[in-house]
């Protein structure tokens, strides 16, 4: 059936356009058959990686799904922001997703772990934790106290996390 404009809402566009490249990377990620001694591994775009070993651990890392900023706002970064306080700006930097969603993350499956590195927005996201605590029962939440806080308060089961330290 053909459709006309009349169809087409902002919800069909983006629910037809994103992530996008749709599931390709999902299925090519759930059927790689790793070489014996060897490990794959897929950037997502980001700080994003997903590593897959020869006897089918899949860890995901750092995985990103967010926007960053979408609008200029008032113009100004809030105060005692880190890139203040490193720089001196008061201007808001754009820190704009400039690379495509490659992975949709309610289509992941088979996540042994997520680690998150620390608890930087580009790092610690609550969309990848929801699809990994739905689609992944068994995934452990890896990553520093401030981070596992985090996921705490978010709603992932204390049991399901595993705090690290340094050393």
């Amino acid at each position: 059936m053909m459709r006309t404009i009349q169809d087409v809402t902002k919800d069909t566009w983006l629910r037809e356009t994103f992530p996008e490249w749709g599931t390709w990377l999902n299925e090519e990620i759930r059927d790689k058959q790793v070489e014996p001694n060897s490990f794959a591994m897929w950037w997502l775009g980001c700080t994003g990686i997903w590593i897959k070993s020869d006897q089918g651990t899949n860890i995901l890392c750092d995985l990103w799904t967010g926007t960053g900023k979408r609008s200029h706002g008032a113009g100004n970064m809030k105060k005692g922001h880190q890139m203040m306080r490193m720089s001196g700006v008061e201007k808001l930097q754009p820190n704009l997703r400039n690379q495509p969603f490659v992975l949709d993350p309610f289509e992941i499956e088979g996540v042994d772990a997520l680690v998150v590195t620390h608890i930087h927005s580009d790092h610690l996201d609550i969309n990848t934790a929801a699809a990994v605590a739905k689609n992944c029962p068994e995934a452990k939440f890896v990553g520093p106290k401030a981070v596992v806080d985090t996921w705490l308060k978010w709603g992932v089961p204390a049991e399901r996390t595993v705090v690290v330290r340094p050393n």
